[in-house]
């Protein structure tokens, strides 16, 4: 009966895929020249909506090497390689793919949990992070899909959003050794990994004025604490994807700004 369901659901998802536009993340009806060869995704719980634009993004990046985590568990769902096409469409590169992919579409129509964050799109960063040091994979480009804001229900001095939407002070990354953000220890835990903090479908217009830019800092500081570089921070997911194909010409510890100007110039060339 399970198998029976997968069957139906990748069915599904394929003729999606076969009728979905192409978006700007990608470059035309081909797979990319600059493919990167090594992507972790952790996606939260609540956001499958971008499961399907995602997947159509990964069906252009032959030879990748691609591992999807549970944003909130920190649980890794699937792994796969994407096939190089020598005559490529979305939906039969998804189609090779086969049950590595039938399992992300699966949790995909799930419902999420844990109750009490449902619906904050949340991700666990720091337990993600532990997870990929203790299996010793940091992979070369991190996409995060979730919300910026940090929860933490049970350890409510470090949650972002209770009593009310804040953001931490650097002192949490070099200072607190408690704090789930801290660093020591970890200096060259994301030595050279890109990370793409991405967050569509995040409701960013309760946030209050510079919310967004506070964030942005903190998780910039945070991740270069690792020895990380944060490339994108946005809500734009074709924005951000586009990126991880163009960041990869580029030196690993460029500034953020470079890249997106190197990014705006190609485009009106």
């Amino acid at each position: 009966m399970k198998t029976y369901r997968h069957y139906i659901l990748v069915t599904f998802f394929i003729i999606i895929l076969t009728f979905l536009p192409m978006g700007c993340s990608q470059q035309g009806p081909r797979q990319e020249e600059n493919a990167p060869r090594d992507v972790v995704i952790a996606i939260s719980p609540d956001l499958s909506e971008v499961v399907i634009p995602t997947v159509a993004w990964l069906t252009h990046q032959a030879n990748c090497r691609v591992r999807v985590y549970d944003g909130s568990s920190a649980n890794q769902l699937t792994e796969f390689a994407v096939p190089k096409a020598e005559y490529f469409k979305e939906s039969a590169v998804a189609r090779s793919i086969g049950a590595p992919l039938q399992k992300w579409i699966a949790w995909s129509r799930e419902k999420p949990t844990n109750s009490k964050l449902s619906g904050s799109g949340a991700v666990c960063v720091p337990k993600l992070l532990d997870r990929l040091a203790q299996e010793h994979s940091m992979p070369e480009h991190l996409i995060i899909l979730g919300s910026p804001v940090a929860r933490f229900p049970t350890e409510t001095n470090y949650d972002f959003a209770e009593p009310h939407l804040r953001y931490p002070g650097d002192g949490q990354i070099q200072a607190d050794g408690s704090s789930p953000f801290s660093c020591q220890g970890k200096e060259h835990s994301l030595s050279g990994t890109r990370i793409y903090f991405l967050f569509p479908r995040v409701d960013t217009g309760s946030w209050p004025s510079s919310y967004e830019s506070k964030l942005h800092h903190f998780f910039g500081r945070f991740f270069a604490s690792r020895s990380g570089n944060l490339v994108a921070f946005t809500p734009d997911l074709d924005a951000g994807l586009k990126l991880v194909n163009s960041s990869a010409k580029l030196p690993f510890n460029l500034n953020p700004a470079v890249v997106e100007a190197w990014i705006f110039c190609k485009c009106i060339i």
